[in-house]
């Protein structure tokens, strides 16, 4: 997890956005398969379901029904490690003093638990996790679970530089200074005659450039077929507050 794409920087982060990026492709995207509609009042438990049989299908290469069988293994440990919750110690911590992340990661400290990256580790399938997964140095490294003193931790000087700039997306999102009525919802802003006034920058919800988010495309696919899934079965009329 340490060395995750969206964690790695310079040449290692260019070494796994190549080894990446073929899974994400045109003809990878075509064979996305179409997606049984699963009928439940809780709007929010259906994506919350297929959210997560996309995630552990396509990153695994398992069948999963995390809707009907919330139990299986898979869906357990998936659930652990992108449910977040501030509070946890070690998560709190970090986001109030970020230059702990790296003493963190200097004293092998996971903040993710440890039986649910356990589980996946050890989870071995011919699939381009486990090729991510493969490509990185096997090699023992030596244990660095040194205790650490008042000493060492003066000692450690370039936990000091370090910077996190955080873009607010949200804000960013809403400023009245880059989009008329923000808080209008207006899908014509984005039709292809508008689409050229607007500034790249302004608009984040993939990120931008290079270190865009990889599954961009892959994501939008899969919520426009969930959308239509949906529109087959279920009418959508306007309330009186509409």
């Amino acid at each position: 997890m340490k060395r995750s794409i969206t964690r790695s920087q310079n040449e290692e982060w260019k070494r796994i956005r190549t080894l990446l990026s073929p899974t994400f492709s045109s003809g990878k995207l075509k064979d996305v398969r179409k997606w049984r509609t699963y009928h439940c009042k809780c709007i929010r438990l259906i994506f919350g379901a297929y959210s997560m049989d996309v995630i552990i299908s396509t990153s695994f290469g398992v069948v999963a029904d995390s809707l009907n069988n919330p139990q299986d293994p898979f869906v357990r440990n998936i659930k652990k490690l992108l449910t977040f919750d501030i509070f946890i110690p070690l998560l709190f911590s970090t986001a109030l003093f970020p230059f702990l992340k790296g003493l963190y990661e200097k004293l092998n400290i996971c903040i993710l638990p440890s039986d649910a990256t356990s589980f996946l580790q050890n989870f071995h399938r011919v699939d381009f996790f486990q090729l991510m997964m493969n490509s990185q140095n096997l090699k023992n490294v030596e244990n660095h679970k040194a205790s650490a003193t008042y000493e060492t931790l003066l000692d450690m000087e370039y936990l000091d530089m370090v910077t996190v700039v955080i873009i607010p997306v949200f804000a960013l999102h809403r400023d009245p200074k880059y989009w008329s009525e923000p808080e209008e919802f207006r899908p014509e802003r984005f039709r292809k005659e508008n689409k050229v006034r607007i500034n790249p920058y302004t608009y984040l919800p993939f990120g931008y450039e290079r270190r865009n988010c990889i599954g961009m495309r892959f994501a939008l696919i899969n919520m426009k077929l969930a959308i239509v899934k949906i529109l087959q079965y279920i009418s959508l009329l306007p309330c009186e507050e509409t």
